[in-house]
Parts: C-alpha cells; structure tokens; sequence
C-alpha cells in the first residue's frame, strides 16, 4: 500500500467518524428549558384552567423568599382567578433550579398562559411591579 492510499483510507475513517459523532450521539444543546407549567399545573389542579402564571424560585429561610410570602399571598387572595402563582424550594427540589438556571433567589419567573416565559426578576419583587409584569402580559389585574 503506497503512501496516497493510506492517506486516502485515513481521511476517509476520519470523515466517518465525524458523521457519526455529529449525527448519532445526542450533544447536549444549551437551551431554555421546556417550562413544565402546563403539565405540572395541569396534574396539580386538573379542574382549573391554565392561567398566566408566576414561579417563585427560593427556599425557606432565606430573608427576602419569606419577605415575598405576603406578597404571593395578597396576589393570590386579589387575584386568584386571573393569575397561578406557584412557590419551589429550590434547596430541595434542585432540578427545578437547574432547569431554570436560578443564579440566585428569590427568581420570579412569569410564563404565559402556553407556558413560554415572559419575564424574570431577581430579588424581592414588590407587589405593585408584579402586577404591573401581569398588566404587560395582558391580565386585566
């Protein structure tokens, strides 16, 4: 076998080998995660409908995730009927941290009503910039 042969038979197991790398092994492509708003709302509450909706990403004991209690609270109370609003303890369910990348907490995340995300704060989120977060994806609040 002379040397362009070999060549030609390297090359050509290269070009192989990066067809299967690059169309049989799944690559984890970065993207925004698949909101499980519809399905987990739909499983918790199956009788209501699926409403705009505010996740609140923190963990017990932290300072402002218990400042923002009252606050879920009162929008829920007010209202209930036009919006979901749905509290996880990051600290013991991780994988809804990581699914959402939560670089720190409290997140708020708000999901149209398909579930796409809208918005996210960071932080303690006072009631009256909530609502106006509602207002902007069209909830007459």
């Amino acid at each position: 076998m002379n040397q362009r042969t070999k060549s030609i038979i390297i090359l050509s197991l290269g070009v192989v080998l990066l067809v299967i790398v690059f169309t049989v092994i799944p690559w984890n492509k970065q993207k925004l995660p698949d909101s499980p708003q519809t399905e987990d709302v739909a499983q918790e509450q199956p009788s209501r409908p699926v409403l705009p909706t505010m996740l609140e990403l923190g963990s017990e004991g932290c300072i402002p995730c218990e400042q923002m209690k009252p606050v879920m609270a009162q929008l829920t109370e007010e209202h209930g009927e036009l919006i979901y609003i749905k509290f996880h303890d990051v600290r013991k369910d991780k994988a809804i941290a990581q699914q959402y990348g939560i670089r720190l907490i409290p997140t708020q995340i708000f999901l149209m009503a398909d579930g796409t995300e809208f918005f996210r704060h960071e932080g303690f989120f006072p009631k009256d910039e909530i609502e106006k977060v509602f207002r902007d994806m069209g909830v007459s609040i």
